[in-house]
Formats: structure tokens, C-alpha cells, sequence
């Protein structure tokens, strides 16, 4: 059982409480995400960087992942925080899953054999291939709405969802709900369901919030460096 959980890793989850504290966050991380980068290859010889770190901070937990798509960090807060399975990309907070998965826009470029289509363009034509995959997964025509817009940092963003299926609906679930945004070459998405009573209202905030948070970096980020960042200013 290789169940991670980490309890009390932040506020309760608030879109609002977060825009307010969204400026002071980023840039501390962004300091650290940058002290780990410039540190990062005189500790790897150290110790194994590995794909994907959660590291508990004072506003939440600040997620590192290194992956052949790029290097970035993301922040989610929550009461509670788990993470299932650690080589799965999927974590669970205050009860929501979230999923994400990344992929390398130049690779994308190449597969649709584009290379003057806009970021906007880009990203409908992912979310289209994503819907033809999903419809013969679940041998189901299924129609999806998409919203293009920019995050706080003018990323260029997708909101997209679509119904689920009868069979899907029988148990619980409503849509299935995604945002897609690009950061220089990364393409970045972020998927969650709705179910119950839950709002997709929120839940589209919930995952648009944790994209504001994410940082790039050109070079290997050193989880264990940041980890011990941390801890300096926390004294």
C-alpha cells in the first residue's frame, strides 16, 4: 500500500482565497523552482531525481515533476491531499480527483503536421483528438463544448467537457471536465468529474486555479532542493 496522504497540506481549497494570496505564492516559488534549477546537477550525482515529488509547503502541496514533456511545478491545497499511486499521474483533493498529463507542443506540431496554427488552434485540435479516442474507448458518439480564454499569466487556455454516457451516468457521473493550457512547449491538461451535487461552475475554477500556479523550467528541478528551501524560510 503505497498510499500518500498528506493531511492539513494547506487552507481548504478557495479560488478566491487563492487569487488573493496568487502573487506573494508565485514568486517564492518561483524563487525556489529556480534555486533547484541552478542546483540541480550538482545533487543529482547525489541523489536520483525522480519523475514526480510532491513537496509539502505552508500553502499546500507543491507538485515537481520532471518528465520527458518538460520540467514544472504545480500547487494544490487542500485539508487533504492524496496520492494513490505514486508513478500514476492522479491526485486526489478534499475528495476531487484531479488527473494531468503533459506533452510536448513541438511533438503535437508535428503530429497534426502544423507549424503556423495559433496556441488556440493548437489546443482544439488536442482536445478534438482526445475526443476521438475517448468516443471509440467508450464506443460512444460523445459531444464536447469548448471555451477558449487565458490564464492569469496570458497563457493560452481550453475549457472543454463533455456528457458522459449512459453507463457512465448510471453511476454517478456527470461530465467530464478538462482544461488545456500551453507554457512555451509544454501543453498541460487537467481533468477532473463531476458528480452529485457538485457545480462544474467550481470544479472548472478548481482546475483553473491549479494551471495559474504552474512554473517551468528549462532544466531539471530538484524536488529534494526545494524541500530543503522550505524549510529555511520556514524558520
Amino acid at each position: 500500500h503505497n498510499q500518500q496522504s498528506f493531511r492539513g497540506a494547506g487552507e481548504p481549497r478557495s479560488v478566491r482565497q487563492q487569487d488573493t494570496r496568487c502573487g506573494m505564492t508565485l514568486k517564492l516559488f518561483t524563487i525556489l523552482i529556480l534555486c533547484a534549477s541552478l542546483s540541480s546537477y550538482a545533487q543529482e550525482a547525489q541523489k536520483e531525481i525522480p519523475y514526480l515529488m510532491g513537496v509539502k509547503t505552508s500553502e499546500g502541496l507543491l507538485v515537481v515533476v520532471n518528465g520527458s514533456s518538460g520540467h514544472y511545478t504545480f500547487l494544490l491545497t487542500g485539508n487533504e491531499i492524496e496520492h494513490p499511486k505514486p508513478e500514476e499521474d492522479v491526485f486526489i483533493v478534499d475528495n476531487e480527483v484531479v488527473v494531468f498529463h503533459a506533452l510536448s507542443v513541438a511533438s503535437l506540431k508535428e503530429e497534426y503536421q502544423t507549424k503556423d496554427s495559433s496556441e488556440i488552434s493548437l489546443l482544439q485540435m488536442h482536445a478534438s483528438g482526445e475526443m476521438e479516442y475517448f468516443e471509440k474507448l467508450l464506443s460512444h458518439k460523445l459531444t464536447a463544448r469548448y471555451t477558449p480564454f487565458h490564464l492569469l499569466c496570458g497563457a493560452p487556455a481550453l475549457y472543454w467537457h463533455f456528457a458522459a454516457p449512459e453507463d457512465m451516468a448510471a453511476k454517478g457521473i456527470k461530465k467530464q471536465l478538462y482544461v488545456s493550457a500551453i507554457f512555451d512547449d509544454l501543453l498541460l491538461l487537467m481533468n477532473t468529474v463531476q458528480s452529485g451535487a457538485q457545480e462544474e461552475e467550481e470544479l472548472r475554477q478548481f482546475l483553473v486555479s491549479i494551471l495559474n500556479t504552474v512554473r517551468t523550467s528549462a532544466r531539471t528541478i530538484n524536488p529534494y532542493a526545494i524541500a530543503d528551501s522550505v524549510k529555511v524560510h520556514a524558520r
